[in-house]
């Protein structure tokens, strides 16, 4: 399954490559782009998490003809993460002949920030989240205790009324 997996990646950076060549051919809107170098990293990232250091820690373990497969999938696993980070360089060419030089620089640069900033504000907003919580846990102890008070009262008063 993990194979399978990253078979798709790798077909994923290859589609994207060769979509994205074609779209440089026959367009000037960047934005169209876009979603291609998207499909890129989304593709290199699925390469990254199925990666081999588990195949290749387990094939270590395992002796006899099991550990052939897990070398196996070790080197076929390498071997497609080069082929991502080949049509990667050549997407990577390609922009920046079309758009100038270092347009690939600033693409990874922005993605970065972008990423960055996306992630602070997810944070922001669990802090946000905690505060909320926190105060109206606040308010409901406040009024429970209110209430607790006043029936305390209440009994008081008409346990002297007796």
């Amino acid at each position: 399954m993990v194979v399978a997996e990253t078979l798709f990646g790798l077909q994923l950076v290859q589609q994207s490559c060769k979509a994205i060549k074609m779209a440089l051919k026959t367009t000037e809107d960047v934005s169209e782009i876009a979603g291609l170098i998207d499909n890129v990293f989304r593709g290199q990232e699925q390469l990254k998490k199925k990666a081999h250091p588990i195949a290749s820690k387990w094939g270590g373990f395992i002796k006899g003809a099991t550990s052939d497969k897990f070398l196996q999938m070790a080197i076929t696993e390498t071997i497609q993460e080069k082929e991502a980070q080949k049509a990667i360089d050549r997407i990577s060419y390609m922009l920046n002949r079309k758009f100038g030089q270092d347009t690939w620089t600033y693409i990874l640069i922005a993605r970065d920030e972008k990423k960055k900033r996306y992630e602070e504000a997810i944070e922001a907003k669990k802090i946000i989240s905690k505060k909320r919580w926190a105060k109206i846990s606040e308010i409901l102890c406040s009024i429970i205790a209110v209430v607790v008070i006043i029936g305390g009262l209440w009994l008081f008063i008409m346990y002297a009324k007796r």
